[in-house]
């Protein structure tokens, strides 16, 4: 899983990547979806799938320097056999973004909520296209 959040204005009111990276770990693993470690996927010859959110956040401006602007992106990043080229390429199967816009006094509980959100619509299509199996 890889999960970038720029922007270091916004840091001292938002969440950390270590907070972001945690929500997201926990709501996939609650979902029976296995998260790979950083030591798998690295010393992994294959190309593991990777779950990708990005956060960007950009302050506003006079008046409105408590506000924020946040862009949201999440993928799903996996290795698929081409039919055309018959060879294994890097894809997306997988996207959701949008934008929007928190105070700074809020940025914390808003990224965090809009990123559970958006991990969450992620769970609801991965469970649909891969159901548990019956034990």
């Amino acid at each position: 899983m890889v999960v970038e959040y720029l922007h270091p204005a916004a840091e001292p009111f938002g969440p950390t990547k270590d907070i972001l990276t945690t929500d997201i770990e926990g709501r996939l693993r609650q979902a029976g979806i296995r998260v790979f470690s950083h030591a798998e996927a690295i010393s992994s010859v294959m190309f593991l799938p990777r779950f990708y959110v990005f956060v960007g956040t950009v302050p506003g401006n006079r008046p409105l320097t408590n506000l924020y602007i946040l862009g949201l992106r999440a993928e799903l990043h996996q290795r698929l056999l081409s039919p055309i080229t018959k060879q294994m390429v890097s894809s997306i199967t997988w996207q959701n973004e949008g934008t929007g816009y928190a105070g700074g006094d809020h940025l914390s509980e808003d990224v965090r909520r809009s990123v559970a959100v958006f991990t969450d619509a992620f769970v609801i299509d991965f469970l649909a296209a891969n159901p548990p199996k019956p034990r």
